[in-house]
């Protein structure tokens, strides 16, 4: 595992200067002495070229790290390596090439694990696109700056046995284009495996909201860790239903990570913390006993449901570990539940009354009797077109029980607006009763003509 625990810098630089000094001098193998500390030297350089760079594997090496803890695209180990040259004059722009074997792959690190004696020193990853082969730049080197020790990160693919097939690592470093070939790994390979809690049923009540539910997911194996996780639902009533959002801790999915089936609407997450190291607590693995929340949330569209939907639905959901997209674990955990469609708008009428005239028994101007009209505007308590739509009422208004008002005629504007013009709804759509406690009722339940125009009460 990666491991911050370094013995004194001094001693080691002074072991490793007098050691390199000694041998540019002598021989192409290490003395029986030294070979005791240090598993691979790239003696190559100092031979040929006194003052180019060389590099130490430092595996072998008490308190550095031995690559023993490879998890299948869980947790990374470490490689550490010492950077040093025997050149007064800086060497600038440093270009180290790592290849990694069958089985290994780059672990989405790379750090300076021991600064140089003048602590100038930085590490740049160039290009980590192909993890086979990441590309890093240490900006310079000097003997008088001394060495330093680069930490990076190894991790296992899935499906290998580096027991019976060890991988090692091929290093080229540039300026020099100088290739040297690193010990081989052989270590047994930890796979994680993941489980899910069940969903908690989902009752869409609304149109174009989002009604959600949640899952945990865990990870079971002792000393394993998961660093890519897939999750997958289906069977939620797609295209009625459609799923709107998906996050884990409250981290949005991003699209490159979701793949959603045109045909069915089966949605694949591929939860990536090596891509996305903010996902599983913001280390980008869930570790042994660790948990992650999945929301998740569905919807319906504006529309009327259609006839032949299936409500309520029993939608799937399942999850397994993987590595490179391939399933890596010993199996996949699926749950059920349900998804059902019950619609409660909670729209209430709304009513306004405009008194346009007073009745009076004998108006001074004609000698006749006025009527009493009133505008009485009726809608709802929603804007939308279905969500606010009224079937099937009834008005009522309270008068004057004393009999002094009788019922006349009903009369509706054309557009729904004052503007429009006034007309009388069609024969037997509309009945009005007026008591003799003076309670006038008006009932639309038969009306079929949309009188005052398209979009029934929404205008």
């Amino acid at each position: 595992m990666r491991s911050n625990q370094l013995i004194s810098i001094l001693s080691i630089f002074i072991f490793l200067c007098s050691y390199s000094l000694s041998y540019s001098a002598v021989a192409d193998e290490p003395d029986e002495n030294t070979s005791k500390y240090l598993s691979t030297v790239n003696f190559s350089a100092a031979a040929g070229d006194p003052l180019g760079v060389q590099a130490i594997d430092l595996r072998g090496n008490d308190c550095y790290p031995q690559i023993d803890k490879l998890v299948s695209c869980g947790s990374p180990d470490t490689l550490s390596l010492l950077f040093f040259t025997k050149s007064e004059d800086p060497i600038l722009d440093v270009l180290i090439n790592l290849d990694y074997g069958n089985g290994l792959q780059y672990g989405g690190f790379a750090e300076i694990g021991i600064l140089d004696g003048s602590g100038t020193a930085l590490l740049d990853v160039l290009n980590s696109s192909n993890p086979t082969s990441p590309t890093f730049r240490l900006s310079e080197l000097s003997q008088a700056g001394g060495g330093v020790v680069v930490n990076i990160a190894v991790q296992a693919t899935c499906g290998v046995d580096l027991v019976a097939n060890p991988a090692g690592f091929n290093l080229n470093i540039m300026p020099g284009d100088c290739d040297i070939e690193l010990a081989p790994v052989s270590a047994i390979i930890c796979t994680p495996e993941v489980n899910i809690s069940a969903p908690a049923a989902v009752v869409i009540t609304d149109l174009e909201t989002d009604f959600c539910t949640a899952q945990t997911i865990s990870q079971i194996v002792p000393e394993a860790s998961a660093g890519e996780i897939t999750f997958m639902i289906s069977d939620y009533g797609f295209p009625t239903v459609d799923l709107t959002t998906i996050d884990v801790d409250g981290v949005p999915v991003p699209v490159s990570s979701l793949t959603v089936d045109p045909v069915n609407g089966a949605a694949t997450v591929v939860l990536d913390g090596n891509a996305n190291a903010a996902l599983f607590g913001g280390d980008g693995v869930l570790d042994f006993g660790e948990t992650a929340v999945v929301n998740y949330c569905f919807s319906t569209v504006a529309g009327c449901l259609p006839v032949d939907v299936t409500n309520p639905v029993t939608f799937t959901t399942s999850v397994f570990s993987t590595c490179n997209g391939q399933l890596c674990g010993p199996g996949v955990d699926t749950e059920t539940s349900t998804v059902r469609i019950a619609y409660n708008f909670g729209t209430l009428p709304t009513a306004e009354i405009e008194i346009i005239s007073e009745a009076v028994a004998c108006d001074p101007a004609t000698g006749m009797p006025t009527q009493f009209v009133m505008d009485v505007t009726i809608g709802t308590s929603r804007p939308e077109e279905i969500q606010g739509t009224l079937e099937d009422f009834r008005t009522q208004l309270s008068t004057c029980n004393n009999g002094a008002l009788v019922f006349d005629r009903i009369e509706i504007y054309t557009g729904g607006t004052t503007g429009g013009t006034l007309v009388a709804p069609p024969d037997g759509e509309v009945s009005a009763t007026l008591s003799g406690a003076g309670v006038l009722v008006i009932d639309f339940r038969g009306l079929k003509t949309d009188v005052d125009g398209a979009g029934g009460l929404d205008d």
